[in-house]
């Protein structure tokens, strides 16, 4: 499993991780990557663009694992994952740096 975040060096960490695992099959690692609502854009749909731009850098048709990075207005964001997952863009859902509270 190899996680990263497009906020992580916004985007380099993904474009490196994509260079690291060229020649491996995509078959042989999971891959993780996040959705971060501060740096969201202003589109239709923040959520899949942000995924979209990380799936390019990361030259994958899909990811793991998408998380919400942190708990800014996750009842707006939540929803825009679903259409994500329908599609197999997104394999599972989690949250990143959230409380129970």
């Amino acid at each position: 499993m190899w996680d990263t975040a497009m906020v992580y060096g916004m985007g380099r960490s993904e474009t490196v991780l994509a260079q690291a695992l060229k020649g491996y099959a995509r078959s042989e690692y999971q891959l993780s990557t996040k959705f971060t609502p501060q740096v969201a854009g202003d589109g239709d749909d923040p959520v899949a663009d942000m995924l979209e731009q990380s799936l390019d850098r990361m030259g994958t048709g899909f990811v793991d694992l998408y998380w919400i990075h942190n708990p800014a207005d996750v009842a707006r964001w939540t929803p825009l994952l679903i259409p994500l997952l329908q599609s197999s863009r997104i394999r599972h859902i989690g949250v990143s740096n959230h409380t129970t509270t």
